[in-house]
Order: structure tokens, then C-alpha cells, then sequence
């Protein structure tokens, strides 16, 4: 039985789907965790590295230009392919562009560059989900999710542990030259990705102001104020445990527990990026065999319960083996509740609408990452990071609850219309 479901791994669009995933998933590192350890590597405060996490806004804000993406495209590819494309060869000038300098001098303004990276990469990333809700069936969706994830984390992989070890060797200003290069393949994959169907004209001949409405609108049509509102809150706190444990993880591991930078690339980025792989694979599998509402609950708790790693981690000090298993099982259920998550917004975002809902569940879910960043590190600096590390554990356990209370609004049918949308029957 799980021979058939490992073949739906083998589709074609199951290979666009990791393709996709890359895409996203390079620009996304390259302003992050390895931007993080290149401000690091340059004796940059602990505070300005927290505000690092604040070029990421245009995770949070990208609703604001989404509809607009519903509506308009370029012309020589469909409604979704020619904008990918369109944003791909701008981040490829950008990551480029922010080779060029080096934080001691100039911090603020590859703050500023990393920011404008973050909104192509956010439009680009819109663009993408919205063409995974269009081609994939329902019952594609684990399997798209878990594709997604896989080239998700390889490209994290290329642009942490592979970029760490290179700008050991030759710099981080010749690395990231090297990883704008390494967005070219993605840009030929959208070019022969298959196309969609014609774009919706009911859309385009609304009024400006109806393209901004009309998403939202819809949603309160289709779910109650109760329900809509617990799911919009399950969305915020689903992720959140693991953006408080991951925020901070790199200054955690090389200036607290004073672990080399190769010992960060073969651990924490290399193992622990492919056990978020073989963790985001069996999501989809689970996916596969479970129903979604049940298989979000073991996600949720498995992944809030493995963040207590760290804090084992914290305590121990300095142990490489310890490390090595904490951020493996991390990852690994990290990988499971993303592929669980991706699942659940491509379910309660109706097609017409993809980009500009999509962009609103996804804006949310990013809160976390985005602005607990300086949060964190002044919690680190209070409480120190073994106590840390236990709140984090404690912030991934209220979803649960909310996503209870989901399941009992949709069984009681307080929904409003059509019960294709139930999350219980997913």
C-alpha cells in the first residue's frame, strides 16, 4: 500500500512541485540563517542581527499587493508561470547585487537590499502557491505539499550548509554571486512547466477596488465569524513553536555553544535539512493514509514536543552528538508539520481567488518568523536560552486546541456553504 502511494512521488508534476520548492525556498536562506551568519562572522551585535529578521516584512504585507497579482500577468506565459518568471530573473540581479557589499561597512543597506529580495521572493512565492492550488487534484495534495517541501529544504540546504562551507573557502561575497547563479535552473523549469487553463475573465472585468474585496469576501461567505476566525488564529500558531526555536539557532549554536561554522554546515544545515526532507516525505505519505484534521493534531504535538531539544541542548553545553540528535528529530517532525500545514491552506483556498488567499494564510503563518526575531533576543538576554528553549515548547501547544475547536465548529455544520470546504473530510 505504500508502494502506491510512493508512486504518486513519480508524477511529472510531482517533479514541478520540487522545482517550485527550490525556487522559493534559495532566497528565502540567503536572507536569513546564512545572511545571519555572515553578520555574525562579522562581529555584528546580537541586537542588529535580531533586526535582521525585520527584512522579512514583506512575508507579513504581501497580501496588500497580492490581488493585483490575481489580475494581472505577463503575457507570453499563463496567468501564474509569466510572473514567476518575471520575479525569478529579479532575484537573481538582487542576491547578486547584495554580493557587493559587506555588513561591517555597510549593515543597514544589505538590511534594505535583503528586504527588497524578501518581497520578490514573497511574490514570487504567492505566484507559486497559487499555481499549486490550480494543477493539483485533491488528492494530489500531500503528495504536492511533500514535493514542495523536498525542494523547499534541498534549496536551504544549497544556500546554508553548501554556502557556509564555500564562503569558509572563498568568501561570502564570491558564495552568494555563486547562489544567484544557482536560481537560472528554476527559471527554465518554469518555462516548461505545464500550463494552466485560461486565467478566470470573470476576474479581470471586476472593478480595482472588487479585485482587493472579493478574496475576502468570499471567505466570510463560505465559513462562519467563529470558524473563519479559529482558523485564521490555527494558522498563526501552528508554525510558531518552531519560529521561536529557529530564530535565534544559529547565534545559538555558534556563539553560545561556540561550534565551528563547519561543524553548523554538516549538522545543523546538512542533517538537519535532509531530516526535514525524509520528515516532509513522510508527511505526505501520512497525508496519503490519514485524513488532514487528525494528521495537523500529530503533527502539532510532535513537532512542539521536539523542540524541548534544544533545551536538552542548552543544558548539556558543547556536545556534538547531542546536537547532532536534537537537530535531527527537530527537523524531521518540523518537515511532517510543514508538509500538514502547506496541505491545509492549499484546502481552504479557493482557486479563483489562490494568489490573494493564499498570501493572507501564509502572511499570517509568517508573523512568528518575521518579528519574534528582535523578541527573541531580548528574551535570550532575560531569561537565558535554556528557559528559552522551554517556552518555545510551551508556544507550539495552543494550537491544539484551536484546531479542536475548528473540528468541532465544521462537525456541528456552522459552516456556511458547500461541505466540499470541511476540513474534517480533507
Amino acid at each position: 500500500m505504500f508502494k502506491n502511494s510512493f508512486r504518486l512521488y513519480l508524477q511529472p508534476k510531482a517533479l514541478i512541485m520540487f522545482v517550485m520548492g527550490f525556487a522559493s525556498g534559495l532566497p528565502l536562506a540567503l536572507t536569513a540563517s546564512t545572511l545571519a551568519a555572515y553578520f555574525t562572522e562579522s562581529s555584528v551585535s546580537l541586537i542588529d542581527i535580531g533586526l535582521l529578521s525585520l527584512a522579512g516584512q514583506p512575508y507579513i504585507f504581501k497580501f496588500l499587493w497580492a490581488p493585483l497579482l490575481d489580475r494581472y500577468h505577463l503575457k507570453f506565459l499563463d496567468h501564474r508561470l509569466g510572473n514567476i518568471f518575471a520575479f525569478q530573473i529579479a532575484l537573481i540581479a538582487l542576491i547578486f547585487t547584495l554580493s557587493l557589499f559587506n555588513p561591517y561597512h555597510h549593515i543597514y543597506l544589505m538590511i534594505g537590499i535583503a528586504t527588497v529580495i524578501a518581497f520578490c521572493s514573497a511574490s514570487q512565492d504567492m505566484m507559486i502557491n497559487a499555481y499549486q492550488v490550480e494543477i493539483l487534484e485533491s488528492d494530489e495534495r500531500g503528495m504536492g505539499s511533500a514535493m514542495y517541501v523536498f525542494g523547499y529544504r534541498i534549496a536551504l540546504l544549497l544556500a546554508s550548509a553548501v554556502a557556509l562551507i564555500l564562503a569558509s573557502h572563498i568568501g561570502f561575497q564570491y558564495t552568494y554571486r555563486i547562489m544567484a547563479l544557482c536560481m537560472l535552473p528554476a527559471i527554465l523549469a518554469t518555462l516548461v512547466a505545464p500550463k494552466l487553463k485560461q486565467k478566470n475573465k470573470n476576474l479581470t472585468r471586476k472593478s480595482l477596488a472588487q479585485t482587493f474585496i472579493e478574496p475576502i469576501k468570499e471567505l466570510t461567505q463560505r465559513y462562519t465569524k467563529s470558524c473563519l476566525l479559529l482558523l485564521l488564529i490555527s494558522i498563526i500558531l501552528y508554525k510558531l513553536g518552531d519560529a521561536f526555536t529557529l530564530s535565534l539557532s544559529t547565534t545559538f549554536l555558534l556563539r553560545y555553544l561556540h561550534f565551528s561554522m563547519t561543524d553548523l554546515a554538516l549538522a545543523n544545515k546538512t542533517l538537519g535539512l535532509i531530516a526535514t526532507i525524509f520528515g516532509g516525505l513522510a508527511g505526505g505519505l501520512l497525508l496519503n493514509r490519514m485524513r488532514l484534521y487528525p494528521a495537523l493534531i500529530l503533527c502539532g504535538i510532535l513537532q512542539a514536543v521536539s523542540n524541548l531539544g534544544f533545551m536538552l541542548l542548552a543544558y548539556v553545553g558543547h556536545n556534538y552528538n547531542v546536537m547532532v540528535i536534537v537537530i535531527s528529530i527537530e527537523a524531521f517532525f518540523s518537515g511532517m508539520g510543514t508538509c500538514a500545514f502547506m496541505a491545509l491552506l492549499m484546502k481552504i483556498t479557493q482557486k479563483e481567488f489562490a494568489a490573494s488567499q493564499f498570501a493572507i494564510f501564509t502572511a499570517l503563518s509568517s508573523l512568528g518568523r518575521v518579528y519574534i526575531g528582535p523578541i527573541a533576543a531580548v528574551w535570550v538576554l532575560h531569561i537565558g536560552w535554556t528557559m528559552f528553549y522551554f517556552y518555545c515548547f510551551i508556544i507550539g501547544l495552543p494550537v491544539l486546541l484551536t484546531l479542536w475547536m475548528c473540528k468541532k465548529i465544521l462537525y456541528s455544520s456552522t459552516q456556511k456553504t458547500n461541505p466540499e470546504y470541511e476540513l474534517i473530510n480533507a
